[in-house]
């Protein structure tokens, strides 16, 4: 999973930032941009997967790949966990939204 080196990268970055956010308009917009393009990748590497779903579906599909690959669900795994068997958990959850429904 190419998305777990990246978001271990950013966890110094947000654990700092989670407090400061609450102050400040600019970080605010700088991580409502970083998940915009977050929720970009998804819906680009799994675009068959929600093009397969009735459009009432989609978004609720996406919302949960969302939940599944953020930082806060990495950060969690990771503090629980080894950063192999983070990668195991979210690959796990990401099969299992995307077997959901499917005949």
């Amino acid at each position: 999973m190419t998305r777990a080196p990246a978001t271990e990268w950013i966890t110094p970055l947000r654990l700092t930032t989670v407090r400061l956010e609450q102050q400040s308009d600019k970080l605010r917009r700088c991580r409502d941009t970083a998940l915009g393009v977050a929720r970009a990748q998804l819906e680009s590497v799994f675009a068959a997967e929600l093009a397969a779903r009735p459009e009432g579906r989609r978004a609720l599909l996406l919302a949960a790949l969302e939940t599944t690959t953020s930082w806060e669900a990495w950060h969690h795994l990771r503090f629980t966990r080894t950063p192999e068997a983070a990668r195991q958990v979210m690959a796990l959850m990401v099969e299992a939204l995307l077997a959901t429904g499917r005949p």
